[in-house]
C-alpha cells in the first residue's frame, strides 16, 4: 500500500515503513517481493498464505526468491496491534 494511504492508526510506524519502501526500491525489489522473499528465506517457515490485490502482486509473489533476514532487521516491528490485522482500526 502506498504510504500516503495509511490511516492515522499506523502513524507510529509510518516513518519505518517509508524507510522500508525506500530501501527495497533502492535494492531493485518491489515491496511485495521483499516481504515474500523475507518470509520464504526464514528456515523456520514451511508455508505462507498470501492475499493479493492485483495481478502484478500475484506475479511478484510467484517471482519471489529468498532474501536474508539480516537485510531487514532494522525495519522490525514488534507491536502486536500493528502486526495482527485483526487488531487494525480502520
Amino acid at each position: 500500500m502506498d504510504i500516503g494511504q495509511l490511516t492515522e492508526f499506523f502513524a507510529p510506524v509510518k516513518e519505518r515503513l517509508k524507510s522500508f519502501h525506500e530501501f527495497v526500491i533502492g535494492e531493485g525489489l518491489s515491496p511485495v517481493h521483499a516481504a515474500v522473499g523475507f518470509v520464504i528465506g526464514l528456515q523456520e517457515v514451511d508455508a505462507a498464505v498470501c492475499g493479493v490485490n492485483n495481478l502484478r502482486q500475484f506475479l511478484d509473489i510467484l517471482d519471489s526468491t529468498p532474501v536474508s533476514r539480516e537485510r531487514f532487521e532494522r525495519f522490525a516491528i514488534t507491536d502486536e496491534s500493528i502486526l495482527n490485522p485483526v487488531k487494525w482500526r480502520a
